[in-house]
């Protein structure tokens, strides 16, 4: 749906913000299909790993072992490091991402 929805997606890559309930857990699902299909993406964790839970921790394990490009937030990010994090987008590669928040 979301390549469907966000055509762009496709060239452009993607930045998928997370936290750690049950969206979070929908937003690794995600990521994952979109990496296994060769799109560029990266995700922002806002949370500690080890306050995910159920589905979420097994998502979020399962595309870290396939090694997606994840950044863990374990404490309450400022804007600096947020915009760092953003402008940090593999320059070329992730120029013009889609951000998508879950």
């Amino acid at each position: 749906m979301i390549l469907e929805r966000f055509v762009e997606v496709r060239t452009d890559g993607a930045m998928i913000y997370v936290g750690s309930g049950n969206n979070g857990g929908d937003g690794f699902v995600m990521a994952r299909h979109l990496t296994n299909r060769g799109i560029s993406t990266r995700v922002l964790l806002f949370a500690r790993e080890d306050e995910l839970r159920g589905d979420a921790a097994i998502n979020w394990n399962v595309l870290r072992r396939a090694g997606a490009n994840c950044t863990v937030f374990s404490d309450t990010p400022s804007a600096e490091a947020i915009a760092k994090e953003r402008s940090e987008e593999h320059t070329s590669e992730l120029q013009s991402l889609r951000h998508l928040v879950c």
